[in-house]
């Protein structure tokens, strides 16, 4: 079995090849979807890292809350408007 790198777009749900290529009607090929990376930092990204991330041990998941709770600030009710002036 030889490995040719193939590309190609999809078009009406069918995978088109982007350059000419020679293959034989019925031939079976199999084909690797490599799927673009989205930018760091982007809901994307974060949600395709926790995708690939195993899952958290109610250890771990206990610590991380306790994490989340201790970094929390107070929410305040004033502003900076709402100071007086000294």
């Amino acid at each position: 079995m030889s490995t040719r790198l193939i590309r190609g777009r999809v078009r009406g749900g069918r995978v088109e090849p982007i350059e000419e290529v020679e293959l034989h009607e019925g031939e079976e090929v199999s084909l690797v979807i490599t799927e673009p990376t989205p930018p760091p930092g982007t809901k994307e990204t974060v949600l395709a890292v926790l995708r690939r991330s195993p899952p958290l041990t109610a250890e771990e998941s206990a610590e991380l809350r306790a994490s989340i709770a201790a970094g929390r600030v107070p929410a305040r009710t004033e502003g900076i408007f709402d100071r007086e002036r000294k």
